[in-house]
């Protein structure tokens, strides 16, 4: 168990319990200190800070749901669009479009350091925000095959700068303790 510098009491591990005492010295035992358990909330002893940032990693898993929902969108709809494009099936080709774009996405994210040259919250918001609007870009031709596919390849492209750089964001302020 990871074991942030600002916890007060201790949090068990498989090894016994650890943590941080009030002085700031490493907690390390088999049994628990009854004066830390005994502390209360986890969070009486933590600097301001640190109690702020508790929101973060749900912060995070939301807008990662949120952002990647935009994957399956279009299978949501997809009997309306055969319907337009007079053929049967073409899912396959919708979701391998994204998938497509999510390799090609990551590719050049990592290549280009992307998320290292830019701030990664900033990277995030773009591409959850690109990968939206690529999303209604369906809405504007869906009578447009290939429209649609760029559209999709493009939602798979950004999703690159949501998935992976939200865990880096996550590992960013959690270090070690996920």
């Amino acid at each position: 168990v990871y074991c942030s510098p600002h916890l007060t009491r201790e949090t068990p591990s498989p090894i016994g319990y650890r943590g941080w005492n009030s002085a700031g010295a490493l907690v390390s035992s088999r049994q628990p200190d009854k004066n830390l358990v005994a502390a209360g909330n986890w969070r009486d002893g933590m600097p301001e800070t640190a109690r702020m940032r508790w929101w973060i990693l749900p912060a995070i898993v939301v807008g990662q749901l949120l952002a990647t929902s935009t994957w399956f969108a279009a299978n949501a709809v997809i009997d309306s669009l055969q319907v337009l494009w007079a053929m049967e099936g073409g899912e396959g080709l919708l979701t391998t479009a994204v998938q497509l774009g999510f390799i090609a996405g990551t590719l050049v994210f990592a290549v280009g350091g992307v998320a290292d040259r830019f701030h990664p919250g900033n990277v995030f918001l773009a591409s959850a925000a690109t990968g939206a609007a690529a999303n209604a870009a369906v809405l504007i031709a869906p009578g447009d095959f290939t429209l649609v596919l760029a559209a999709r390849f493009v939602v798979g492209f950004s999703l690159a700068g949501v998935y992976p750089v939200g865990m880096k964001i996550a590992a960013g302020w959690y270090g070690g303790g996920l």
